[in-house]
């Protein structure tokens, strides 16, 4: 069995070559032709054709979308091989950094997590580090990971960092140089361990449908620069669903699909266009189909009088004109859902 201690000098030792010649001169720099001739394989490909180890990625959402529940289905795919999302994962040791969750919740989403991907038993492949309530940087995760690897003799494949925003310490995530500061230290992280490190962001506040996938990310404009992969989820039209979309600096752009929540995972939706993002237009016509359905469902089955059906809208909190509106919607439309018969709407038989 290997020392345990022996494990960062391993890690050194599989990039000697390429470290060795560029301090062979005192500069450092090298001519291109030396350079070419080292010969570098090509580090393992994590995600395929999106992410190597030694790399770093972002993936970035609105708050609230999900995104833990990405990152925790991410480390148990690499962990055992499986798919993720429309992508195909090489088998690694995965650890993953949640600085968020409460304990409870943390151990019933990965339950869940592992059940709805079909892994059965133990998954000796995911290290966990829950840091919740934990005053860390980057820095100092750096050493804890260093330490976890010296004492286990083993690397990993992939750190996920769930979210970046929890490493802080106080940068203003809107200054460029503070933020590359950050994702320098990530590069860091990924350098030192080998792995590649995938870490969650959010978008700026608002519709995301006017901007560039990569610059949906809030704060500084480093986020889209930096990461060598940016994966986004963006909120579509259709309730519940999201495009996913991504760049990547090693590969080709790949291909952009649509995702619809299916708990406790994100599952892809061939039917969805992936492209039909919501819009304060789409928003504001998605709000106002919800708000008449309501209307409808305050209609006793039986039939009311307009005056008792209105006054019933009023007393759950709907506004006079409010009604008035949805009423119009419902009753005088050219297929209206309600009738009156008799003095008393009723909903219709269509």
């Amino acid at each position: 069995m290997k020392d345990p201690r022996d494990i960062l000098c391993q890690i050194e030792d599989a990039k000697l070559p390429e470290d060795a010649l560029e301090l062979a001169t005192p500069s450092g720099i090298v001519c291109l032709d030396d350079f070419l001739a080292a010969h570098t394989p090509e580090p393992q490909q994590i995600i395929l054709g999106v992410l190597r180890k030694e790399q770093v990625g972002l993936m970035a959402s609105n708050s609230k979308a999900g995104k833990t529940w990405l990152m925790q289905s991410l480390a148990v795919a690499v962990a055992t091989g499986k798919m993720w999302l429309a992508w195909k994962t090489c088998p690694g040791r995965v650890l993953l950094i949640d600085p968020e969750l409460p304990r409870y919740d943390a151990e019933t989403r990965m339950k869940k997590v592992k059940e709805a991907l079909g892994v059965a038993g133990p998954t000796p492949d995911i290290d966990y580090f829950r840091t919740k309530g934990r005053t860390l940087n980057l820095a100092q995760l750096r050493q804890v990971v260093r330490k976890r690897m010296q004492e286990t003799g083993l690397g990993y494949a992939l750190i996920i960092v769930d979210s970046i925003y929890c490493f802080q310490q106080g940068r203003d995530e809107n200054d460029n140089t503070a933020q590359a500061q950050t994702m320098q230290e990530l590069y860091e992280l990924s350098e030192e361990t080998a792995a590649a490190v995938m870490t969650a962001h959010h978008f700026s506040k608002g519709f995301q449908s006017g901007k560039n996938h990569m610059d949906r990310a809030s704060g500084a404009g480093v986020f889209a620069r930096a990461p060598d992969a940016i994966i986004t989820l963006t909120e579509l039209e259709e309730d519940g669903c999201y495009g996913v979309e991504a760049t990547c600096r090693s590969f080709a752009k790949p291909a952009g699909f649509a995702v619809r929540w299916d708990y406790p995972l994100w599952k892809i939706d061939e039917n969805i266009d992936h492209t039909a993002l919501k819009t304060p237009q789409s928003a504001m016509k998605e709000k106002r189909k919800k708000r008449v359905q309501e209307t409808l469902n305050l209609l006793d089955a039986s039939g009311m009088t307009r005056a008792a059906w209105k006054q019933k809208c009023l007393n759950a909190g709907m506004s006079d004109g409010a009604f008035n509106n949805y009423f119009r919607d419902l009753a005088l439309s050219d297929n209206p859902q309600v009738i009156e018969i008799g003095g008393r709407y009723v909903k219709s038989s269509r």
